[in-house]
Parts: structure tokens; C-alpha cells; sequence
């Protein structure tokens, strides 16, 4: 029986960043439409100091467009804080953890965590370069770095006994 073994995997806040944006506009491509206004705000904001009207003009005349401005040039910093908020929240995204890949489940072994859980609790999995997230539900994922497996496995071998599983694999 094939075991591939994943050790020390620790995701930092950029990647996690990196990872959860990615994640969003995949799973939920409808947010791009976010970014219109936002790089509309950007364009307008740019307009107001090097245009003819200046930003107390705008003000003034144009509150809820200045408000709206300011909202959607602040959007890209309230996705960040949110987001840290949610890495920090997490213990298991705070240590480095090993993942044990069998027939039977995944086995997680940490600081904060000792578990197994059976390919059943597992939804998906996305990949994402190098990186796999395995997901239980909707909202929470196991990172999975597959650079780190350990030989004699590889992240093939990990990648077909995640699939053998029954776990489905977005690329």
C-alpha cells in the first residue's frame, strides 16, 4: 500500500493571499466584475489630480461620487484585512504541518492538529501551480504544497491517489 508523505507544509499570509484570490475568481467568476469600478475609481482618481477640476471641486460638487471613489480604491485594502483576519484566525495555517496521503484518508500531524480523516470528508481539490487546496467544504481547505512530497513519492503520485480517491481535481 502506497503512502505519500507531505512534510513541514506552511503556507505564509502572501501565499495564503495569493492562493485565496485565485481561489475566489475560480470558484466565483462574477467578482471580476468587481474590479470595473474598482479601476474605474483608479482612472477618476487619476483624473482629479492631474485633470482640470481638483479633488475639493469633486468634493464639493460630486459627494457620492467621492465616496464612492474612496470605497472601491479601499476595496483592494479591506480584501487584505479580511483576509489576514482569516490567517490569523486559523491555528493550523499558523504551524508547519506533515499530511500523510493513504487509501484510506489524509492523515494531518501538527503542533495544533492531529487527525485522520477518510477521502469521504474531502469535497475537491484545486491546484494551483505547485499548490493543491483539499477542500472538506466550502470554506475550508488543507494547503497542500506538492513541491514538498517526500521521495520516493512524488506530486504525481500524490495527484493520482487523490484522484484514485474518488476527489475530484480543478486545475
Amino acid at each position: 500500500m502506497m503512502v505519500v508523505s507531505i512534510p513541514e507544509v506552511q503556507v505564509n499570509f502572501r501565499r495564503y493571499l495569493a492562493l485565496s484570490l485565485r481561489y475566489t475568481f475560480r470558484r466565483k467568476p462574477l467578482t471580476t466584475i468587481l474590479l470595473v469600478p474598482w479601476l474605474l475609481s483608479v482612472w477618476l482618481a487619476g483624473t482629479l489630480f492631474t485633470g482640470p477640476v481638483t479633488v475639493l471641486d469633486f468634493l464639493q460638487k460630486e459627494p457620492l461620487g467621492t465616496l464612492f471613489i474612496l470605497f472601491f480604491l479601499l476595496l483592494p485594502l479591506l480584501t487584505v484585512w479580511g483576509t489576514r483576519r482569516q490567517y490569523q484566525a486559523s491555528s493550523l495555517l499558523q504551524h508547519a504541518a506533515d499530511y500523510i496521503l493513504s487509501a484510506t484518508g489524509v492523515g494531518i500531524r501538527g503542533p495544533v492538529v492531529n487527525a485522520d480523516l477518510a477521502w469521504p470528508a474531502f469535497t475537491r481539490a484545486d491546484r494551483f501551480g505547485s499548490w493543491l487546496l483539499l477542500q472538506t467544504s466550502e470554506q475550508s481547505a488543507f494547503f497542500l504544497d506538492l513541491e514538498q512530497v517526500a521521495a520516493p513519492a512524488n506530486s504525481a503520485d500524490a495527484l493520482a491517489m487523490i484522484q484514485a480517491s474518488g476527489v475530484s481535481i480543478h486545475s
